[in-house]
C-alpha cells in the first residue's frame, strides 16, 4: 500500500478501557508504517496531552458537533470506543459530513444489533440498541466482536458469584459452558489488523476469539488468589439463574431513556444497582445451554484479522 492511499484513522473515547490501548497498537512497531500519520486523538480537552508525529490530539466533544466535524475532516476511519452512556447519534452525524468512510465499533462483546434473536435477555437499553442501529444504518460500519475482556473476568469475583469477603460461591448449574474472551491489547490490535485493508473487503461484522473460559475456571482462580477463605458452594438451580435474568432484564427495559442510570461511579448507589441487574443479565447469557452461538465464537475470524499470527500471538490464559 502507497502512502497516498493509507488510510487516515481517528480514535475516539481516550479514557476508556481501549482508549490507550488503541493509542499504542496503532503507534507500535507492527502497524505505525500501514497508516497515514499522525493518528488523530479526538478528547474534549486536548490541552492535556501533547501532540507529536505519530498522534495529534485534537477536539471532539459530543456536545459540540462542529467540533467534532471539523477534527474529523480528512479522516476514512473512525473508531469509536466512547463510553455506555455516550449519545453515538451526534457522532454519526458529524463522521458521515465530514466524509468519514468507515466507522468502527470494536467494544461491543456479542452482535446483539444482527442477531437479537440470539439473546434471550437484553443488557443494553433499547434506545441504546437503537442508536447503534443508526451507526449501522448511516455509516459504513465494522462491528468487532470479541466476548468479554479477558482482563475483565479477572477483577470482578461478584460477576462469578464469588464473595470471598462473606466465603460464599454461588454455583449456577451449565457453569462449565465456555465463553469466548479476548484480552484488551489483542482487540486493539485486532482493529489495527484489519482497518488498513481496502474498505470494500471489510465485512459488518468481525468474530475473534483470543481464548475461552468458563465460570467454573473463575471460580477455581478466585479460590486460589483468596486461599486463607474457606467457601461455603451453594448449587444453584438454572431455573433460579433464569428468573434472576427475568427480573434484571425488566429492570433495565424500565429504565429505557434515563441516561443517569448509565453513570457508572456516582454517589448515588443506582450505578452498584445497575451493575447488579446488567451482571445477572450478561452472567446468564453467557452460560445459557440453549443459545451458545452469541457467548462462544467458532467458528471465528482470526486466521482472517491476524493470518498465522503475523500482526501479533492471541493472549491466552491458563487458569488451571
Amino acid at each position: 500500500m502507497s502512502s497516498s492511499t493509507k488510510h487516515s484513522v481517528a480514535i475516539i473515547g481516550l479514557g476508556g478501557i481501549l482508549g490507550q490501548p488503541l493509542i499504542r497498537a496503532f503507534t507500535s512497531e507492527t502497524f505505525r508504517d500501514l497508516y497515514a500519520k499522525p493518528i488523530k486523538a479526538l478528547t474534549r480537552d486536548p490541552s492535556k496531552y501533547e501532540s507529536t508525529d505519530e498522534v495529534e490530539y485534537l477536539k471532539g466533544d459530543l456536545s459540540d458537533p462542529e467540533s467534532l466535524k471539523q477534527s474529523l475532516e480528512g479522516v476514512d476511519v473512525l473508531v469509536d470506543v466512547t463510553s455506555i452512556k455516550a449519545n453515538k447519534i451526534p457522532l454519526v452525524d458529524a463522521a458521515k459530513a465530514a466524509g468519514v468512510k468507515l466507522y468502527v465499533l470494536p467494544g461491543m462483546a456479542t452482535d446483539v444489533i444482527n442477531h437479537l434473536d440470539l439473546h434471550p435477555w437484553h443488557a443494553l437499553y433499547e434506545d441504546k440498541v437503537k442508536e447503534v442501529e443508526y451507526v449501522f444504518k448511516h455509516m459504513k460500519t465494522l462491528s468487532i466482536m470479541g466476548g468479554v475482556f479477558s482482563e475483565l473476568n479477572f477483577s470482578m469475583p461478584e460477576f462469578s458469584k464469588v464473595y470471598p469477603q462473606r466465603g460464599l460461591i454461588l454455583r449456577s448449574e451449565h457453569s462449565d459452558q465456555r465463553f469466548t474472551c479476548t484480552s484488551i491489547e489483542d482487540v486493539a490490535k485486532s482493529v489495527a489488523a484489519i482497518v488498513h485493508r481496502p474498505l470494500d473487503e471489510i465485512p459488518a461484522v468481525v468474530k475473534i476469539s483470543g481464548d475461552t473460559m468458563s465460570i467454573d475456571d473463575l471460580i477455581d482462580y478466585f479460590r486460589n488468589a483468596h486461599s486463607d477463605v474457606k467457601f461455603a458452594i451453594q448449587q444453584v438451580p438454572w431455573s433460579e439463574t433464569t428468573k434472576q435474568a427475568d427480573e434484571s432484564d425488566k429492570w433495565i427495559r424500565d429504565r429505557a431513556g434515563d441516561t443517569k442510570e448509565l453513570s457508572f461511579g456516582d454517589e448515588s448507589g443506582s450505578n452498584n444497582e445497575m451493575l447488579l441487574h446488567m451482571s445477572n443479565v450478561v452472567y446468564a447469557n453467557f452460560i445459557n445451554p440453549d443459545s451458545r452461538v452469541h457467548a462462544l465464537f467458532e467458528p471465528n475470524d482470526n486466521e482472517w484479522v491476524n493470518p498465522n499470527n503475523k500482526y501479533f500471538s492471541w493472549k491466552s490464559w491458563d487458569l488451571k
